[in-house]
């Protein structure tokens, strides 16, 4: 694994979501330190900002109420200047103030030392830069994005926020507030219903990738407004919700009493509301323990069996194992959950579909992810495996942006994992159409494990509705087809539109094609340091307007490429062809906005990036 280590002292430059200009970092540089004097001790006060409580790291975060402080080291000396400038430690305590102003940061942090030289450098702490040098920690609270090694990188010259689920504005928002309207697809809740829990059935998956996962993707869940509270195990819904001893039992129940703008917190244990619709600026995060103090939904699983209906760019779902299976499907064309304007985050999605309502056909849809007309529906940090075992299936996709709810908005795919498991030819893991409205329609994917298992189908196949225009902006995702990676088909009338960059398209079996996205109505607008290997044909189709540093010669295997594709671990090899071989997009809108990789380890600002979803 690299690290990317720079100068404390060094001024950093780098283009981050949607910045006009350049990028600058804000610790360590001459003009943004001042302190007080008296006599030869140098002496300063100041006051740590309330942070959240959860990491944006972790499997496990201790919290501590529903505000708290991190990054904190305990005043245990003094720093003395002398005269000549050098430094010396006393046993009194001794407090330091900094004040950056550089791009939108400010330094209001405790700065003390324990006696002990700290090792020069800065280090990130959640949002927290901490720098040393010499014997005097100090720590600032960064406006946008903390880096190791560098400190915090604000943006210079932000662009307007648009409502498409990106940072534009370079706050560390994505799409803030006032900027989206709530978007909607549903007529509104139905009544609450309580489900049998039904017996969890083991998962026997095809898949490389591991489903269930060891552990989930350590994407953070923020906690607007006032929270709330929910216990299967120890809840009561006659109960106000206000307090972990006064906590809701009921999901259905919970989501309809919470006001608009607020956090359920939702602790271990099985809910089985038939359905939960959030129609409302909402935030429900699952994964606490008992006691509502500790959130990691690996250790403390909250498991959800119903269905789930996101209709409000507000809404929030996260935290849970979302389990159907065994599924009977009660329809000829059947969808399970819907995100049609909201966020579906760090979620373990099980889908297994053992019947169907129609004797003849079986259409299954794990998630419809089609946006609203004015939403954004974004799925992110998610483990998501789908398959139908019913006699009579056609059609299976895992994610779906079309059908029962039509592909009306802006859609994002980021940094999930994702197998759709057996089929024949009519199987995807992604798919959907082109507008079918008079507006043009989008999809970002970027950092996702897409992986069609079985012998026929393909990853990702789109085509065109006939009405507008659809562009798919795919960065740094792998990519793993069975018969195509990318199958897609056009409309003389309209333009499908494809921006590939660093991808990472493969067949272990011996596919037919790598990408073919159609002929007429469709463009590649660029193609950019791409890897495909493993099909008849490797080549991208149809030719790109713009192509630079693609490696379509297919003399690489799953062997060269990854530490061990065929269990599964995706990992990079050091020397093979992906490794610092694709185009540096660091935050450019253009391109995503990409920052991380699927992990959320940081990409490197400067230098060559790896191909796929890893980072190296």
């Amino acid at each position: 694994m690299r690290t990317f280590v720079a100068s404390l002292q060094s001024f950093v430059v780098v283009i981050l979501a949607g910045c006009g200009d350049d990028l600058t970092s804000t610790v360590g540089t001459a003009s943004e330190t001042s302190s007080t004097s008296t006599g030869e001790t140098s002496s300063s006060t100041g006051t740590t900002a309330s942070l959240p409580t959860t990491t944006d790291t972790g499997g496990s975060d201790s919290i501590t109420g529903t505000t708290g402080t991190t990054g904190t080291v305990e005043p245990t000396s003094t720093s003395t200047t002398t005269g000549d400038g050098s430094s010396s430690s006393s046993d009194a305590t001794s407090t330091s103030t900094s004040t950056s102003t550089t791009g939108e940061s400010t330094t209001t942090g405790d700065s003390t030392t324990t006696g002990e030289a700290c090792v020069d450098g800065v280090v990130c702490e959640g949002n927290i830069a901490i720098s040393c040098e010499g014997e005097v920690p100090s720590m600032e609270e960064c406006g946008h994005l903390c880096v190791d090694g560098v400190g915090c990188v604000d943006c210079v010259a932000p662009g307007p926020e648009v409502c498409d689920g990106l940072d534009n504005d370079c706050d560390g928002v994505a799409d803030g507030p006032g900027v989206c309207g709530p978007g909607s697809c549903s007529a509104g809740a139905g009544v609450c219903i309580e489900l049998t829990i039904p017996d969890e059935q083991p998962l026997v998956s095809g898949c490389r990738q591991q489903f269930p996962p060891a552990q989930s993707l350590p994407c953070p869940i923020a906690e607007p407004g006032p929270v709330f509270h929910v216990s299967a195990q120890a809840g009561d819904d006659a109960n106000d919700g206000t307090t972990p001893e006064t906590a809701w039992r009921t999901l259905c129940h919970a989501v309809g009493a919470a006001p608009a703008g607020s956090t359920l917190r939702v602790a271990e244990g099985q809910y089985a509301s038939a359905e939960v619709y959030v129609g409302k600026e909402l935030t429900i995060k699952g994964g606490f323990d008992g006691t509502f103090t500790t959130w990691d939904p690996d250790l403390h699983p909250a498991t959800f069996y119903g269905r789930l209906n996101l209709d409000h760019n507000g809404a929030v779902f996260g935290g849970f194992r979302m389990i159907a299976n065994p599924l009977h499907a009660d329809a000829w064309s059947y969808p399970h959950h819907f995100v049609g304007a909201g966020t579906l985050v760090r979620n373990y999605v099980e889908i297994v579909a053992t019947s169907g309502g129609d004797i003849n056909t079986l259409n299954l849809y794990g998630i419809v992810a089609s946006a609203c007309s004015g939403g954004v529906s974004v799925l992110r940090c998610n483990d998501i495996y789908v398959r139908s075992d019913a006699p009579q299936t056609f059609v299976v996709s895992a994610v779906e942006y079309g059908n029962h709810a039509l592909h009306a908005g802006q859609g994002v795919l980021d940094a999930n994992r994702i197998c759709q498991d057996g089929g024949g030819f009519a199987t995807d893991v992604v798919g959907g159409y082109g507008s079918c409205f008079p507006a043009p329609v989008s999809l970002l994917m970027r950092n996702n494990v897409i992986e069609k298992a079985g012998s026929g189908g393909s990853a990702i196949d789109f085509y065109s509705c006939g009405s507008d225009d659809m562009s798919f902006t795919l960065t740094n995702n792998t990519v793993i087809g069975a018969s195509e990676a990318i199958r897609g088909s056009g409309d003389p009338a309209v333009m499908m539109r494809w921006k590939l960059t660093n991808n990472i398209f493969f067949s272990a079996g011996g596919g037919q094609s790598a990408v073919n996205a159609g002929d007429v109505g469709v463009e590649i607008t660029s193609s950019e340091g791409n890897l495909t290997f493993g099909f008849a044909d490797n080549a991208i189709h149809p030719a790109p307007l713009l192509s630079a540093g693609d490696d379509v010669s297919g003399a690489a295997t799953p062997a060269s490429v990854f530490v061990d594709a065929m269990n599964g671990d995706l990992h990079l090899k050091a020397d093979g062809q992906a490794v610092d071989t694709g185009l540096n997009v660091f935050g450019l809108p253009a391109y995503g906005v990409v920052t991380t990789d699927v992990a959320q380890q940081l990409r490197p600002p400067q230098g060559p990036w790896d191909r796929g979803a890893l980072e190296f």
